[in-house]
């Protein structure tokens, strides 16, 4: 244990530094994406109060599949670019670090599973603070911006038109938040486990198609969907059900990408170092 602490600490060091450029620009990109709605509701309506699900929902909620049919939806790239943001921030670093120090690191750690674990660990941590940073700061701005509300508002009943079940405007905000931050866990597992096994430019289009797809089609096997709070319930009647089988399916499926990395790996320490990108 006190080994996978060491390996994660010096992720951490190695990671952060090698990603910050990334990490700002995509943060100032996620700002601005979230800040326009603010900014068009201000415009537009402006003697309406405004709810924190006014400013998030527009991404995170998804795209109802009955627009896509009738092909008159606006493609969600807010929503994909969040999805696929902790594969543009973890970029060649988990493949580059593994097989260029993987000699003299897996001598010190006596462990190639610890140190795909440390890097996996690496890669939550950064989604965490990457969504944490983002969402405070939008937050702290809708707060300055003034007319503020908890309730729903007529902007937010727009959003959610769509929607089969009604919710209150804090369930919206936790469970959009949970789902979408717990789908960018998925693809970034995704995302590792190929990069593992090729270029880290085919592994990141894989997982764009995945959600690409998604967003054309609401069969629960095109992972993308679990994302989207608007797509619930697909599993049960519930939403709040559905949402938690999503969560365990994410779950399930990171913890097979955890352990079928490490099981590659260890074969990978057998025959030979990898190709470094």
């Amino acid at each position: 244990m006190h080994s996978l602490f060491l390996l994660f600490k010096r992720d951490l060091a190695l990671g952060f530094h090698k990603m910050k450029k990334m990490f700002t620009i995509l943060f100032f990109v996620g700002l601005f994406n979230f800040l326009y709605p603010l900014y068009f509701i201000h415009v537009n309506m402006p003697d309406s109060s405004i709810a924190f699900w006014d400013i998030i929902g527009k991404t995170f909620l998804g795209v109802p599949v009955e627009l896509v049919r009738q092909h008159t939806f606006e493609f969600p790239f807010g929503w994909l670019l969040l999805q696929l943001s902790g594969a543009i921030l973890i970029n060649t670093y988990i493949k580059d670090d593994l097989f260029s120090h993987s000699a003299f690191v897996r001598i010190r750690a006596k462990s190639i599973f610890k140190l795909w674990v440390s890097k996996l660990l690496f890669s939550c941590i950064t989604i965490i603070v990457f969504y944490f940073v983002l969402l405070f700061i939008t937050w702290w701005i809708w707060k300055l911006s003034g007319h503020t509300t908890e309730e729903l508002t007529v902007y937010g009943e727009i959003l959610l038109r769509y929607s089969p079940f009604r919710l209150s405007t804090s369930q919206l905000v936790i469970y959009s938040i949970v789902l979408n931050i717990s789908g960018t866990f998925l693809v970034t597992f995704i995302f590792s486990f190929l990069t593992l096994i090729f270029k880290t430019i085919y592994s990141f289009v894989i997982c764009s198609c995945i959600l690409f797809l998604s967003i054309f089609s609401n069969n629960p096997i095109l992972l993308g969907n679990e994302s989207m709070l608007i797509r619930h319930p697909i599993f049960s009647s519930s939403p709040v059900v559905s949402v938690c089988i999503s969560l365990v399916i994410v779950l399930t499926l990171c913890i097979i990408f955890l352990i079928g990395g490490g099981l590659y790996l260890s074969k990978c320490e057998l025959i030979s170092d990898a190709e470094v990108e």
